[in-house]
């Protein structure tokens, strides 16, 4: 297994398992509800979906935006763990998701975005074909960067 491929399933395995152990944890605890076999499913299915997101964003080789949906997914346990515990009138379970989800989508958003602008303004200054994405080596040499001779 190739080192791309270890970390790839490295990153599934540890966003899914720390997302369905916060999922638990501030439910079972910090609510104080009691956990049903419907809630562990719907946790294991959010936490599969978080990890996915993050290592498909990995494999397209988007890394500041892999980091920053870490962080808004970090940062939106946090918050929802906040909820949790404040007295809302019972309304800090549905405070605490939305406040999860609406991190969790602004951390996809800037990172997805940062890497859009970087694409744009930063062009790639490959040296020959081969340090192309595989997707990119069909394309002909006339529509390529070309490069900058260092001589003269």
């Amino acid at each position: 297994m190739t080192h791309a491929k270890r970390i790839f399933w490295l990153l599934w395995a540890c966003v899914s398992a720390g997302s369905f152990l916060a999922f638990y944890t501030g439910v079972a605890c910090v609510l104080k509800n009691p956990v049903e076999p419907q809630n562990l499913f719907a946790f294991l299915i959010v936490s599969l979906l978080f990890g996915a997101v993050c290592s498909a964003l990995f494999l397209l080789r988007l890394k500041t935006a892999v980091w920053t949906f870490v962080a808004g997914i970090a940062f939106g346990f946090f918050e929802m763990f906040r909820a949790f515990a404040s007295d809302l009138n019972g309304w800090q379970d549905l405070a605490g998701l939305v406040s999860l989800f609406l991190w969790m989508g602004t951390g996809l958003t800037a990172g997805i975005l940062y890497e859009i602008a970087r694409h744009f303004f930063f062009p790639v200054q490959a040296k020959n074909r081969a340090d192309f994405p595989a997707l990119f080596r069909r394309i002909p040499h006339k529509l390529l960067p070309r490069r900058k001779n260092k001589t003269g």
